[in-house]
């Protein structure tokens, strides 16, 4: 399908084009005025969810939503025997995560199913394109976060969010890529014939944006396992990228500084994706 070389060459621009261009988040209906800023670490630094006002303020009940889901899909990974008050916590913290993503509405979100849980977080392990788990802008986010200790897994990566800002962000980075860079229209194409594509979104400015990707001859990708699995490979090149060079900085909370991961450069990509 596609090589490690290639995807490493094409994280090699991506990361350099995002660390050279000023960002400045202009949210709709917001009077705030949030600053210009520059680079990969100070981006991630100026990472806003939803209508917070405060940086990076989901980030401790993130980390710990990302460690418990963790823990159970290792457990599920391993045909460790589980009983039905962990089951019954897993489904908890589902539903915690849907609810920080808002996305409760749809079939089997609230309450999620354990079944279908169990089908997600094995389908994200595995890699499993060929799968009856359902994918959408829910179960993307479970596959995420049930993923996160696949790190340093050059094979299968951990997943991340592919939602409709990650998705549009990317694939605009993917075709400034092919601009710079001629000679990979052929990757571009062999990942938009694997599945790799954009997911559709009403905030912001991202119904312009899709249209535009759409006469870039990228195809839909909301639903599809293939359109998951390839982003996450994509961002894992970038990760590595990214902790291989110093200049790049690192990713900031508090007083802490922490190596790149594929949540760090999702959430850059999200807020350049609005």
């Amino acid at each position: 399908m596609f090589s490690t070389n290639e995807l490493k060459r094409l994280a090699e621009i991506v990361a350099e084009n995002i660390q050279q261009e000023p960002f400045e988040y202009l949210p709709k209906r917001s009077k705030k005025r949030y600053p210009s800023v520059q680079g990969w670490s100070e981006r991630f630094s100026n990472y806003y969810w939803s209508s917070s006002t405060e940086p990076l303020s989901d980030w401790e009940q993130i980390n710990q939503l990302t460690e418990r889901l963790g823990v159970y899909a290792q457990r599920l990974a391993a045909k460790e025997r589980i009983d039905s008050d962990i089951e019954a916590a897993t489904v908890n913290d589902v539903f915690e995560l849907f609810k920080w993503g808002g996305v409760l509405r749809g079939k089997d979100h609230n309450p999620p199913s354990i079944k279908i849980i169990n089908q997600v977080i094995s389908s994200a392990i595995e890699y499993n394109i060929n799968t009856d788990a359902p994918m959408d802008s829910a179960w993307t986010k479970l596959a995420a976060f049930s993923t996160a200790w696949l790190e340093e897994n050059t094979d299968k990566p951990p997943h991340i969010i592919y939602d409709s800002r990650v998705s549009v962000a990317l694939l605009e980075r993917i075709d400034q890529a092919v601009e710079m860079q001629s000679n990979l229209v052929v990757l571009k194409n062999r990942l938009n014939s694997a599945g790799l594509g954009y997911v559709d979104g009403r905030g912001g400015n991202r119904k312009e944006r899709v249209q535009k990707l759409k006469q870039k001859k990228w195809s839909i990708g909301y639903g599809k396992w293939s359109s998951q699995i390839i982003s996450s490979k994509i961002i894992d090149a970038i990760v590595l990228e990214l902790n291989s060079k110093t200049r790049y900085g690192k990713m900031r909370y508090k007083n802490c500084s922490y190596s790149w991961n594929a949540r760090g450069v999702e959430m850059v990509l999200f807020m350049e994706g609005y």
